[in-house]
């Protein structure tokens, strides 16, 4: 597997939340976990980190793994036509372009979309990367007395949770999962770090880390320069080696959080995602919701 999210922990945590549906899709050369959620009219099917190259079959032909590749996509639109969802979204987080030709074939559809990598290093190399502003409201909020730490008790969670959602509620504007989920991401052992100042939590961060590979992923995040602080920090003490920010917005769209990932240090990648439309009308319909929240 090349990321977390095409592991067996991801797949256990997503099947164990009622927020979710996932079904792992496999052929001879290749693997992916299709994640269905939503209501009736925004329904949706989710491969999030791309489909995975089985270790063993690297060296088949090029040709050889492109015909399987198109079996698997056939069989991944196979799950979310059962599965009545009105798309699906194959979110990348790696480089897929000698294969984009055999994603056209099947039916779907390269959006370019950016993703920002953080690389880890010494507290002080890491500062001197972060721009200007970012670096004086580090200085600013550490003192502040702002701190962090893992979160130890289930209060912890739901103290981030009421501060993610109030975000999601107000600016993000996009589905988020229960609070149950996160509560079982923790109990499953997924890291959480919470920000803190006179006591209270004041922000958090939902990171898995793919041990194998010393990466982490900044997937539910609030609290600002701290929050992000707080990976970067946790990262260089526990040797790992890059986090992965994950959506970063599409190219030539003005897109905030973007700016504010590079501004931290990070570096942008463009590995798009591949999306396959099951009902135009309910994608149509879905997208004109949301551009009303």
């Amino acid at each position: 597997m090349t990321n977390w999210f095409q592991t067996d922990e991801a797949y256990d945590l997503f099947a164990q939340c009622g927020d979710f549906e996932v079904v792992r899709v496999s052929s001879e050369c290749w693997v992916c976990q299709v994640v269905v959620s939503g209501a009736w009219w925004c329904r949706r099917g989710i491969v999030q980190g791309g489909v995975a190259q089985k270790n063993d079959v690297v060296d088949l032909p090029e040709s050889h793994q492109k015909t399987d590749l198109s079996n698997l996509l056939g069989e991944v639109r196979a799950v979310c036509m059962n599965k009545h969802c009105v798309y699906v979204e194959i979110r990348n987080f790696d480089d897929y372009a000698a294969f984009k030709e055999t994603f056209s074939r099947a039916g779907f559809t390269y959006n370019p979309h950016y993703d920002v990598h953080l690389h880890i290093a010494s507290q002080d190399e890491m500062v001197a990367r972060m721009h200007e502003s970012k670096q004086r409201a580090l200085k600013r909020a550490l003192a502040e007395g702002q701190t962090w730490r893992e979160a130890a008790t289930e209060d912890d969670i739901r103290a981030f949770y009421a501060l993610l959602k109030s975000l999601y509620r107000k600016k993000v504007k996009r589905p988020l999962p229960s609070q149950d989920f996160f509560l079982q991401a923790w109990r499953q052992g997924v890291t959480v770090l919470v920000t803190e100042q006179n006591r209270s939590i004041t922000g958090g961060v939902l990171m898995p880390v793919m041990r194998e590979k010393n990466v982490a992923y900044e997937w539910y995040i609030c609290g600002g320069v701290m929050s992000t602080w707080a990976m970067m920090e946790w990262g260089s003490m526990h040797g790992i080696s890059m986090i992965d920010m994950m959506g970063a917005g599409e190219p030539d769209v003005s897109y905030g959080v973007r700016d504010f990932k590079l501004q931290m240090g990070g570096t942008l990648h463009e590995f798009g995602r591949f999306l396959w439309i099951n009902n135009n009308l309910k994608y149509r319909l879905g997208k004109l919701v949301i551009s009303h929240l």
